[in-house]
């Protein structure tokens, strides 16, 4: 107490003081056992409150004789600090004494013998309390919280035997109601309510099975719910925070009871079913309660509470008639277009609830959870739960303008039809997969059908959407569907070479549909005249085509067409091209460039067996294209398949002389160099005479270099070439002529003279009074030949 004082001793000398005391109790009782020491802790804890409120109600009162200012100073100052030691002692010794009682809830556990001195501990809340009833401001309030979380630590030592549990919940209940008076806190009236909520739960846990439990919950939260609303009505603070703490709890309780029913209900029917009309009745109640407590403000998780309690109700509904999951499906489907009308009828009287997003996606939550509860089932119905809840969703994107919502409600729609398609093929027995996937077509082309068709009754009444699609996304549904059946009809025709199908005529029906889709589809007006409208006519003819193709492959008997199949796809080819399409709607440009390459390309896939009439009349249908379109050019096309008859037939009569197969190669590109338009064009000359000598060219050379022997056939040739050029005036036919002549004679005396050695001489002699005679002539008539050369040259420029 010597100035300055000092706390710490202060706190030093307090500590011994308690120190002191234990020791001296255990020097006179050593023997004493935890809890008799936990009472001990406890007593001198309750001590230390009491000296604590004691000291604080008589601080500064003069019981002593006046002092000076400084006196009275230094005395309040120890005064607090030894009241504030006192405080916190207290706290210390009941900490000490918690474990030593939780040693009695150990025991408890192990021998299962009652351990009532557990409920000693009470004193330290009930002690905090009285500590607060004494103090005031601050101090009071700081007691009142620790006694609150006094008491749910004591319920820790106390809960786990029936007999304590009951006292102390009850002891509980009526301190915090105290301490909620002094300690005006929202958390306060909730550790109040809780303890109550606890404290019946107590009274009744020998009497109450766990339906009975369930029920028992749901009568709380209604009860909770009337208590709140009563306490709206009283318009006092300490009613308010009651109020506030009761709906708090009945939202909290609401919500665990709402999931411990659901993994009930889960359980019941994945595993064992549990029944009682306590599980029915309980979310019944929690419905009415929910709806009474939010009847005026009706919000998003009210409704959503609302829809839940349904649910259950209506799963328990089902196990007590012993029904089964698709029965449950079966009513959410139901309710799901009920709800449609219902809340269609709801938001159109502009209430406030027309604001609730839940209640424009409530039938879509019911037909979400009728596909949940039939997700294992499939039978001949269960399609038509997809159907119903597609239906619904459609309504729901429309409400909401959610473009996904609406996209898999389509994709519902879809999935829906093919399930009653599927589970019926899956009943029949036997048969092709071919046929199944054909049939799996015909429900794609009947979907795609209904689609397009209503999309074109729209444009015709100049509609641009229906509820939440636009007219393009229709068409462009339809066209999904026309790709999936053409998809469809893909595999069926791998499985058909495999196993041959019996729905024949229906499958060939199937694929046609599918081309004239696409070619009606390229006659669409608002695809008209773009590049689109173009790739619809070429996947329907190409489609067109592969029908062909698999009709053959499924049908022996067209093979009698097989040696005609040239001439026929020609002839159609031929019509194609006559039609006038432009004026039926169609671009003629797909048409007529289809008609063009289908001639060249069945030709190319059917060369192995390709007939010599065939390729004479390919020859001629692009001979009638290039009289038709009056362009030369056409014929080039049928100068290859004229020069690959002729190659054929040379190869097959093994007339493998290759002046013959030169001769088509040189002939064919002087009819290019005789006919070309580009070519013939006065600033083509030179291109022109290039041609010709490589065309004439390879035939003399050709001649020369394989037909040495006697130099007849090489002569020959030559001389038409000489004879040629000079009656066509064609420089190049004189050219190569000329040199092959020359080069055919020179090599015919060159081989005569290593054979005939005498000969060698007689041609020397010759030639040597050949050439005297020349250059004689031609110095006696020098001016004369001049003047013919360059007539000559004068000429041969004007010649092709």
């Amino acid at each position: 107490h010597r100035t300055p004082i000092r706390v710490v001793l202060l706190y030093f000398t307090h500590a011994l003081g308690l120190l002191t005391v234990c020791v001296t109790i255990d020097w006179w009782f050593p023997s004493l056992s935890s809890s008799v020491w936990a009472s001990i802790f406890l007593g001198l804890a309750v001590i230390e409150w009491g000296v604590f409120s004691h000291a604080e109600e008589v601080r500064g009162a003069n019981y002593f004789a006046p002092l000076s200012a400084v006196a009275q100073r230094r005395r309040d100052r120890i005064q607090r600090v030894w009241c504030r030691s006192c405080w916190l002692f207290g706290f210390v010794l009941a900490s000490i004494s918690y474990p030593l009682l939780w040693e009695r809830v150990e025991t408890f556990f192990a021998t299962r013998e009652g351990q009532l001195i557990v409920l000693s501990w009470m004193l330290v809340p009930l002690t905090l309390t009285g500590v607060a009833l004494r103090m005031g401001g601050k101090r009071r309030r700081r007691a009142t919280i620790f006694s609150s979380y006094a008491s749910i630590l004591a319920q820790v030592l106390t809960i786990w035997q029936p007999n304590t549990r009951l006292v102390s919940l009850g002891v509980a209940s009526g301190l915090m109601l105290v301490n909620s008076r002094y300690y005006r806190h929202t958390i306060a009236a909730a550790i109040q309510i809780g303890f109550s909520l606890c404290f019946v739960a107590a009274l009744l846990w020998k009497e109450l099975s766990v339906s009975g439990w369930f029920l028992f919950g749901a009568i709380a939260i209604f009860t909770l719910w009337l208590f709140s609303t009563f306490l709206r009505q009283q318009g006092t603070v300490l009613a308010s925070l009651y109020r506030k703490a009761a709906d708090g709890w009945a939202i909290t309780l609401c919500a665990i009871a709402l999931i411990l029913l659901t993994c009930k209900t889960l359980f019941s029917y994945w595993n064992f079913p549990i029944t009682h009309w306590h599980y029915l009745t309980t979310p019944l109640v929690i419905g009415g309660a929910i709806l009474y407590r939010y009847r005026q403000q009706l919000n998003n998780y009210a409704v959503y509470g609302i829809v839940w309690t349904i649910e259950l109700a209506i799963c328990e509904e089902v196990l007590l008639i012993h029904g089964s999951n698709l029965a449950v499906a079966i009513v959410n489907t139901i309710l799901g277009l009920f709800s449609l009308l219902l809340t269609d009828w709801l938001l159109d009287r502009q209430s406030p609830l027309s604001q609730l997003s839940s209640l424009k996606i409530l039938p879509l939550v019911f037909a979400l959870l009728g596909i949940f509860w039939r997700w294992d089932e499939f039978n001949a119905y269960t399609g038509l739960l997809i159907l119903g809840a597609a239906l619904t969703g459609i309504i729901v994107g429309y409400r909401l303008r959610s473009k996904v919502i609406t996209y898999f409600s389509i994709i519902s729609i879809s999935l829906a039809c093919y399930e009653l398609v599927i589970y019926q093929m899956l009943q029949s027995s036997g048969g092709s997969p071919a046929d199944g996937l054909t049939i799996l077509a015909v429900v794609a082309v009947a979907i795609a059908l209904i689609y397009r068709l209503f999309a074109t009754f729209l444009q015709s009444r100049n509609h641009n959407n229906f509820l939440n699609l636009s007219l393009t996304e229709i068409k462009i549904t339809a066209h999904c569907h026309w790709a999936l059946g053409s998809i469809f009809k893909i595999l069926a025709a791998g499985f058909a070479t495999e196993n041959l199908p019996q729905l024949r005529s229906l499958s060939i029906a199937i694929s046609l549909m599918l081309a004239v889709y696409a070619l009606i589809q390229g006659r669409d007006p608002q695809t008209r005249n773009r590049t689109s409208s173009d790739w619809w006519v070429y996947v329907g003819l190409v489609e067109i085509v592969a029908t062909a193709v698999y009709a053959r492959l499924i049908w022996q008997q067209l093979s009698i067409l097989d040696p005609f199949r040239i001439i026929i796809v020609c002839l159609v080819a031929l019509f194609i091209y006559q039609i006038p399409w432009r004026s039926l709607g169609w671009e003629s440009t797909p048409w007529h460039r289809f008609a063009l390459a289908i001639p060249a390309l069945t030709t190319l896939v059917t060369l192995e067996d390709i007939s010599y009439l065939s390729l004479l009349v390919v020859a001629a249908f692009y001979g009638r294209i290039a009289l038709r379109q009056k362009e030369i050019r056409w014929t080039y096309v049928s100068l290859i398949f004229i020069d690959w008859a002729i190659a054929r037939f040379l190869w097959e009569n093994s007339l493998t002389d290759i002046l013959g197969y030169a001769s088509i190669i040189g002939l064919s590109l002087l009819y290019i160099a005789q006919f070309d338009p580009t070519l013939s064009q006065p600033q083509q000359r030179n291109n022109r005479h290039i041609l010709r000598l490589s065309g004439s060219g390879i035939i003399c050379f050709i001649a020369l270099l394989f037909n040495q022997e006697t130099g007849l056939t090489p002569t020959i040739i030559s001389l038409v070439a000489v004879f040629l050029g000079l009656a066509l005036q064609i420089r190049a036919f004189l050219f190569i002529g000329t040199t092959t002549f020359i080069l055919t004679g020179f090599y015919q005396l060159v081989i005569l003279s290593f054979e005939r050695p005498l000969a060698k001489w007689i041609i020397g002699l010759i030639a040597g009074i050949l050439f005297i005679f020349i250059a004689a002539n031609f110095e006696r008539r020098k001016e004369a030949i001049m003047r013919v050369i360059q007539n000559w040259v004068e000429r041969l420029t004007h010649w092709e």
